[in-house]
């Protein structure tokens, strides 16, 4: 709600204050002159009583306005800081992804991408299920997934970044892979469950 909010820094403020301690002077005098047919000690007291009066409240407002002022500079400076760390966060998801750790996911996930449309449904699941280490890289993408999905619903990692970095990725891998979750999904129900954010994510993104 206060994303959008900016303090102006051109406004005088405090030039403000002056003038309406000098309007509170002059208004005062006039008082101090028109109260009583004749100057007099009572004349003094009532001007003396408007001005500190409506002083005060001058200078109660611009304590109010500094602090308001200060407090809205601190807000954007955290909400800038947290925007700057969730950008971060995304970052180094999108650079995991490119790193050597996911080198052979990646390498499993490209080979299957070649060789999908000459494949049925029941070879692509049969060629999984066959190939241990094809499968686990299956499995440690879901889990990769499965944490961006988690980053984005606790606000950790900017979301918008990581779509715009990830959707297409994400998309493919819905493709190329839909028979098998399929396959998952009707043979262990349980374990299908596991990777529900990953697949919360497919859903979202497609």
């Amino acid at each position: 709600m206060f994303r959008n909010l900016q303090i102006n820094k051109t406004v005088p403020v405090i030039h403000f204050l002056w003038l309406w301690i000098i309007f509170d002077f002059f208004v005062s005098i006039i008082i101090f002159i028109y109260y009583d047919s004749h100057i007099s000690i009572n004349s003094f007291v009532e001007a003396s009583k408007f001005f500190f009066i409506v002083s005060g409240a001058g200078f109660v407002a611009f304590t109010s306005y500094c602090q308001w002022n200060t407090s809205l500079i601190n807000l954007n400076f955290l909400q800038t800081n947290q925007e700057i760390e969730k950008k971060k966060v995304a970052l180094q998801f999108l650079g995991k992804w490119d790193s050597d750790q996911f080198k052979e996911k990646r390498k499993f996930y490209r080979n299957t991408r070649k060789i999908i449309n000459n494949l049925t449904k029941n070879e692509l699941i049969e060629k999984i299920e066959n190939d241990s280490k094809h499968r686990n890289a299956l499995l440690d993408i879901a889990n990769f997934f499965e944490d961006v999905e988690q980053s984005i619903n606790f606000d950790i990692a900017d979301e918008q970044l990581l779509e715009h970095g990830f959707k297409p990725l994400v998309i493919s891998i819905k493709e190329t892979y839909e028979a098998w979750f399929l396959h998952l999904k009707s043979t262990d129900q349980k374990y299908y469950n596991q990777y529900g954010p990953f697949f919360n994510l497919l859903e979202k993104w497609k």
